[in-house]
């Protein structure tokens, strides 16, 4: 009996090395659930990209996206079952307006946001809400403006684009633009 047990204690430090070895699942997380690996192979095949691995805010009412804790990087389908509800801090606020205090859709948009929002609006703080079609007005109110119209007059609109590339993800709306790195998750937008 002992040599059975020292035999087991010996291999326990081997199983836990090996253990530690096997990587971790990959995950990706939508607002603040992991998507799972079915939706993601479904998203993955639908919009022919790879989704990397990573923490991810998705407004399903406008189609905007993000990283966690950051500002909008694209715009995307509305509407998807993604993840759970779209927090208050989703790009970094504490949830109190202490960010911004600029409110879209329920998130306290991130400063880099407002900034954006700004070139095309006076942008105040409260609390809005804005549609898929750039249709947007207080919350619980009717459209007051159309930004995606307001950017086509002022000659910042231009057709948006997204395009993968060999060192990661590219995309912009005509004035904008961003690069996306999938293996380090790090983004620039200017």
């Amino acid at each position: 009996m002992k040599s059975i047990h020292s035999l087991m204690f010996r291999f326990i430090p081997l199983v836990l090395l090996l253990l530690q070895s096997i990587p971790a699942a990959a995950t990706v997380v939508v607002n603040d659930e992991p998507l799972s690996q079915e939706v993601l192979g479904s998203l993955e095949h639908q919009f022919q990209i790879r989704i990397s691995d990573g923490r991810y805010w998705y407004d399903p009412m406008c189609g905007a996206w993000g990283l966690e804790s950051g500002p909008t990087l694209g715009f995307t389908l509305p509407g998807y079952p993604l993840g759970g509800e779209l927090q208050t801090s989703a790009s970094g606020g504490s949830g109190a307006g202490t960010l911004t205090g600029v409110f879209v859709n329920g998130r306290e948009l991130h400063p880099t946001d407002v900034h954006q929002l700004s070139q095309l609006i006076t942008v105040l703080p409260g609390r809005y809400w804005m549609d898929h079609a750039g249709n947007a007005g207080y919350e619980n109110g009717p459209a007051l403006v159309n930004l995606w119209r307001i950017a086509d007059q002022l000659g910042r609109g231009g057709k948006a684009y997204q395009q993968r590339t060999a060192g990661g993800y590219i995309g912009g709306d005509g004035d904008t633009w961003y690069f996306f790195d999938p293996k380090t998750g790090s983004s620039v937008m200017n």
